[in-house]
């Protein structure tokens, strides 16, 4: 809050701000958190002054209280839902990913993880939002991506267009993924008011820069794996985005597959997805032909606060991408 001036009320004149400054009392907050009886003793005003200019601050300086209705429409003009484009994943997640959520897609290695991420990035991107894809292992592969698009039968500048607005960063370490959340944050703060403001989060793999620093000094990696949820969840909650993470999966004791962090990370993502390797089923979506190459992939909700939890969506892995 600003500091207190003779300019707020005329009972903050000079000699009286001289006499709080002493008090240590600079600011707004700091007159409106006192103790009044502090006041009257330490500036030597009246306990009915005190009262008056608590409530000339307060009237100026606090927020008005917000109804349900008016909570609600809030919400309703701050959540986005962006979807991945392809239809069985779609109807899965009602939509898409949400804004103010953290979505995580668990699987093990060539499961689908990657291509979820760069199908997602294409598909926000092509519909005019801005993303920014987190790569800690080198996984995005922009000849692909361009292979996806032109399956699409997009000519060249339009592809160029939808490239353009995929921000592509390495951060090979804990620490420097944190350092771009950060940078990330303080860049939407400045483009609040720009379309061209980032919409979209892609962190792919989470796990493979959380998992050594946690093998090296818990107390250590668990701190630095606070410090990146946190920042998470300040992006999603505070500026409306939607992030999507990757993390692997190891085997525990009963050589079973499980997420590769822990107890500790499950409480960061609001979505679980797990992708489980080729299915017995056959599908064959509209529009497209299934061929020998093609993988078949089951997606399964394993944690969400309105998604059924079990419920699963079968897809292609093909060409074009997910299918």
């Amino acid at each position: 809050m600003p500091r207190l001036t003779a300019q707020l009320s005329p009972l903050l004149t000079p000699e009286l701000l001289e006499k709080l400054k002493q008090a240590k009392v600079r600011s707004v907050l700091d007159f409106i958190s006192q103790d009044p009886e502090h006041l009257i003793l330490k500036a030597g005003i009246s306990y009915k002054e005190v009262l008056y200019l608590r409530k000339i601050l307060m009237s100026q300086f606090s927020s008005s209280g917000l109804n349900g209705l008016e909570l609600y429409d809030n919400v309703l003009k701050s959540v986005a839902v962006l979807p991945s484009g392809c239809a069985s994943l779609d109807d899965l997640l009602d939509g898409g990913l949400y804004s103010m959520e953290i979505a995580e897609v668990v699987g093990s290695v060539a499961s689908g993880k990657t291509q979820f991420c760069l199908q997602t990035a294409l598909q926000t991107a092509a519909n005019g939002q801005t993303v920014l894809f987190m790569d800690t292992g080198a996984n995005f592969d922009i000849v692909r991506a361009h292979a996806m698009l032109t399956c699409k039968g997009l000519s060249e500048e339009e592809m160029e267009t939808i490239l353009g607005r995929i921000r592509h960063v390495h951060a090979y370490t804990a620490s420097e993924v944190l350092g771009e959340l950060q940078k990330a944050e303080e860049l939407i703060e400045s483009e609040e008011a720009d379309s061209n403001s980032i919409r979209l989060i892609i962190i792919d793999n989470i796990s493979a820069v959380i998992l050594p620093i946690l093998g090296n000094s818990t107390l250590e990696g668990h701190s630095m794996m606070s410090l990146i949820a946190k920042a998470m969840k300040s992006l999603a909650y505070h500026h409306s985005i939607a992030l999507l993470v990757t993390n692997n999966t190891v085997t525990n004791m009963n050589q079973t597959l499980k997420p590769a962090l822990g107890k500790a990370w499950l409480e960061v993502p609001d979505v679980r997805l797990e992708i489980s390797g080729e299915s017995s089923v056959q599908i064959t979506p509209q529009g497209s032909s299934q061929r020998a190459g093609d993988s078949v992939r089951t997606c399964t909700v394993t944690k969400s606060n309105k998604m059924a939890i079990g419920k699963t969506a079968n897809f292609l892995i093909a060409d074009q991408g997910f299918v």
